[in-house]
């Protein structure tokens, strides 16, 4: 069980309003804004502060209050942690494990060095990043969804000279490479997420726009140091390609010494460009973010040449950890307005007068539907620019999940729930393509 004051820091909310602050009169009117103004906790005596309730709360610019649910330690929140962490059933890198042949009874796969392990991630990153690149030009769409573990499986073919047996056995040598690597490599920690596929597709997106952004910084620097291996990554869309280049150059996967797993560094002022075109942009725009990220990646410099530089994918790491934060944050909020919608809670402020029942309890075992009418509203509130043909196919995906064609010979649900929402969200693309006024 999380105190009040982990869940609070875990998502970002610093500060609590106390019920009882609330129920002190004033006489004007600044008096009475005063009242739900929000305070620290040292400021609040001990026995209020046991007393208290932690809320969260949408307001107008004005100060009216749209919607407000008090959150404890059983809530949604805390039931959202579990329920990504017990995980019973699910083994890590499940997609690319299920397309994986099981292994005979006491039969490990072939070990490979840790030159081998580098050269492969750099080569499916590098090549995944060109290929999501290309799928997007190729569909004219941002709803393309990219299938990184798919992708990984694929790299390994050969499709003019196919040995499935020995494929399988790279495939495998791989995994249990970069699971290993991934506890202390930055390197390997992205390409274990990526292979892992639990962030979303919003996620993929969001790293290639990082390196993107890093790439542009550095200008000819980049090239410089990635090397004449992975110089043009539209020639390494598999591993055969890879072995051919590396042997061309009279060398091999297991010997690296053309640049291939080797740090790339990046200047501590291009860093701090980087964090402020990817933290204060359209995407996620928060100057305190930017401001703490960019404290972090001083704090990792080492000196280069005589400057101040930080290794690439350390950044990346930092940043990617910082958005998985921030869209923890984002799919807790848009949860409680789902479920605030589903009741009533959110949409009811649009059409009746009345004060919202702070004090009703939020079931969590229940699953919450909505309509489509209320669906538009919570979606138009959180994206206010989305047409509403999206939100109607939207719906529709979602709605599709809940009632497959096997479930046909059963009532249909009278709406959608918010997992079958994500679902939807994730396979349109919807969280890498519009931000979320939240």
């Amino acid at each position: 069980m999380r105190s009040t004051r982990q869940i609070c820091q875990l998502y970002g909310f610093e500060k609590l309003e106390c019920a009882a602050m609330r129920n002190a009169a004033f006489e004007t009117a600044k008096e009475e804004r005063d009242a739900d103004s929000i305070v620290t906790e040292d400021s609040v005596p001990l026995r209020d502060r046991i007393n208290s309730q932690l809320f969260v709360t949408r307001e107008t610019e004005t100060g009216k209050v749209l919607w407000k649910r008090p959150m404890q330690e059983t809530d949604m929140i805390a039931h959202d942690i579990d329920a990504r962490t017990n995980l019973q059933h699910r083994l890590p890198c499940h997609s690319f494990r299920s397309m994986l042949p099981s292994l005979a009874e006491g039969k490990r796969p072939p070990a490979k060095s840790p030159d081998w392990i580098r050269s492969c991630t750099r080569g499916i990153l590098f090549s995944a990043w060109h290929a999501y690149r290309n799928e997007r030009l190729a569909s004219n769409a941002d709803d393309a969804k990219f299938y990184f573990p798919e992708h990984v499986y694929c790299w390994f073919s050969d499709e003019a000279n196919s040995t499935m047996t020995t494929e399988d056995e790279d495939r495998w040598a791989f995994y249990q490479g970069i699971k290993g690597l991934a506890i202390s490599d930055a390197e390997g920690w992205i390409m274990y997420q990526m292979l892992n596929d639990m962030q979303g597709e919003h996620f993929t997106s969001f790293l290639f726009h990082t390196l993107k952004t890093i790439k542009s910084q550095m200008e000819s620097s980049w090239t410089d140091q990635v090397g004449v291996v992975f110089s043009h990554a539209e020639g390494l869309q598999s591993m055969s390609v890879l072995q051919e280049r590396f042997k061309s150059l009279g060398q091999s996967l297991e010997n690296d010494n053309y640049l291939c797993g080797i740090n790339l560094w990046i200047s501590l002022d291009s860093a701090h460009d980087s964090l402020r075109v990817l933290f204060y942009s359209d995407r996620i725009k928060s100057s305190a973010t930017t401001k703490a990220l960019s404290k972090r990646a001083t704090e990792m410099t080492v000196d280069v040449k005589g400057e101040p530089c930080i290794d690439v994918f350390s950044l990346v790491q930092i940043i990617m950890k910082e958005y998985i934060v921030h869209m923890q944050k984002q799919t807790t909020l848009l949860r409680i307005m789902f479920e605030t919608g589903s009741t009533g809670n959110l949409t009811d402020v649009y059409d009746t007068p009345g004060e919202v029942d702070i004090n009703e309890e939020i079931e969590i075992d229940t699953e919450y539907i909505v309509s489509f009418q209320q669906f538009v509203k919570i979606i138009k509130t959180i994206w206010p620019t989305l047409m509403l043909k999206e939100v109607a196919l939207l719906y529709r995906e979602a709605y599709d999940m809940m009632y497959p064609t096997s479930q046909w010979n059963q009532p249909a649900p009278d709406g959608i729930s918010f997992a079958s929402f994500m679902s939807a969200a994730d396979k349109r693309c919807l969280f890498s393509r519009v931000r979320a006024n939240l």
